[in-house]
């Protein structure tokens, strides 16, 4: 495995100007690779982010900008891949920070286990602006240690977002990219790489900085993260009706309703305890009874009035 990779950073911003510089910086900063390209999308930003991918793109060669109405991370990831022109795709989220040799590792499990996507195990590591680079020199371990991912690890865990996945981007068109009817994309984009072929997950601690947790991101809206989850499985199932096992399906669907009871008693109202108790029954009888798509579209009626600014 002596050859460079061919790579096409796909990057999605969207009000992201404090992050952005050292987001972009980091992309560049990528070690062992061959050809690259940077496509960067600004899903209509409002603050200065624009800007400053414009100001990059003047001085960075092979950088493709996309400027965007705002329409949601799915799409912007979508419109970033479809520009793209290398056989390898790495999503970069807008405030994610990659270790120089995260991308070369990534593609090197890639390779060596011929699997149509790979990840790196989601280990927190945070970061301020305060402290940027946040990443030393100091290379990451060679032969990290690796296993598959199985259908149901996909279903069970969230296996991480965009900055900790490579794939092929054949693959990811030919499963329909993001499923753009959710709004956070993540776990549609696992759920059909998952069924499409094999995914590895190899294991470095804190190859990926997150920023210590900010109002606007979307990860730090618990509701939303819920929803889009609960949402995201209803699709799979609908779309792929015989490919997920029983067993697996019943599991799924129980999981997630007791994820949004126990976040529903969380609001300490009396609606949404109502509401939880009811959901909490679903779990209870799923033993005896036979849970179905129209369990998860109970419970996404229900959190659809109790989550605030959905998107």
């Amino acid at each position: 495995m002596d050859t460079k990779p061919a790579i096409s950073f796909v990057a999605t911003f969207y009000n992201k100007a404090a992050f952005a510089p050292a987001v972009l910086n980091a992309i560049i900063n990528q070690r062992h690779l061959g050809d690259v390209e940077y496509i960067l999308v600004d899903d209509g930003s409002t603050d200065q982010t624009l800007q400053i991918l414009q100001d990059f793109a003047a001085k960075t060669p092979h950088t493709v900008l996309i400027h965007q109405k705002n329409q949601g991370p799915a799409v912007a990831l979508n419109n970033g891949v479809k520009a793209a022109r290398y056989p390898l795709i790495k999503p970069v989220e807008g405030d994610d920070i990659l270790h120089p040799d995260l991308t070369y590792r990534l593609w090197q499990a890639l390779e060596k286990y011929q699997a149509v996507a790979t990840y790196v195990k989601p280990e927190t590591l945070w970061y301020n602006l305060s402290n940027n680079p946040i990443y030393p020199q100091k290379p990451l371990p060679k032969n990290p240690p690796a296993h598959a991912l199985h259908l149901n690890d996909h279903f069970k865990m969230g296996i991480g977002n965009g900055s900790m996945l490579l794939c092929r981007r054949d693959t990811f068109l030919a499963i329909g990219g993001a499923d753009e009817r959710v709004f956070v994309q993540d776990n549609t984009i696992n759920m059909r790489l998952a069924l499409s072929g094999p995914t590895f997950q190899i294991f470095i601690d804190g190859a990926v900085g997150f920023p210590a947790l900010q109002r606007d991101r979307i990860s730090s809206s618990d509701g939303q993260i819920i929803h889009d989850d609960l949402k995201a499985l209803l699709f799979i199932l609908q779309d792929h009706p015989t490919a997920i096992p029983k067993t697996l399906k019943q599991k799924s669907i129980r999981r997630k309703i007791k994820q949004a009871a126990y976040w529903l008693k969380s609001l300490n109202d009396t609606a949404s305890k109502i509401n939880s108790y009811k959901l909490c029954l679903f779990v209870i009888l799923s033993h005896l009874i036979s849970l179905s798509e129209r369990h998860l579209i109970y419970t996404l009626n229900i959190l659809k009035h109790r989550i605030p600014n959905l998107r």
